[in-house]
């Protein structure tokens, strides 16, 4: 799980500028207005839902859960796949996931093992190509767990 590993090509973002603010500074401040005064009493959470539509329609939503947990080292998002492309239960294994505030780094040893011991996941980093449920959830994550680089992005 060393971050600084060599890794393949980055994903970039399917719909930065449609759904979130593709410039890392009006990204932030939209984030800080919809987390407003949310981020006390944080608690350990095995689990959350979050919604995936554009941070106009569910950046307050989306603050709400995210600001009111401890969010780990590593998470693991699990959407679904609105384009059809690739395998339908599929696993990014490798790489990072380019975004506006940063490169976020695929845990590749956990995808990996999770592909390994769930006969259902399948390694196939085409599938998340064009597929935005799960990158817009990155945007939260990385604005509230800052020091972070390790994501599993399922």
């Amino acid at each position: 799980m060393n971050p600084s590993k060599k890794r393949s090509s980055p994903r970039t973002p399917a719909l930065a500028e449609k759904f979130y603010p593709e410039n890392p500074v009006e990204l932030e401040k939209k984030i800080a207005f919809h987390l407003g005064d949310l981020s006390k009493n944080k608690r350990k959470a095995i689990g959350v839902v979050s919604p995936h539509a554009g941070l106009i329609y569910c950046g307050d939503v989306a603050c709400a859960v995210y600001s009111r947990i401890e969010i780990p080292e590593t998470v693991i998002l699990l959407g679904p796949n609105h384009t059809g492309q690739g395998e339908k239960n599929s696993v990014m294994t490798k790489g990072t996931c380019s975004m506006p505030m940063g490169d976020i780094a695929i845990d590749e040893e956990l995808a990996t093992l999770i592909c390994k011991e769930t006969p259902i996941a399948k390694p196939d980093p085409a599938a998340h190509q064009f597929e935005y449920s799960l990158e817009t959830q990155l945007p939260f994550l990385q604005y509230l767990k800052k020091n972070s680089s390790l994501f599993l992005y399922a």
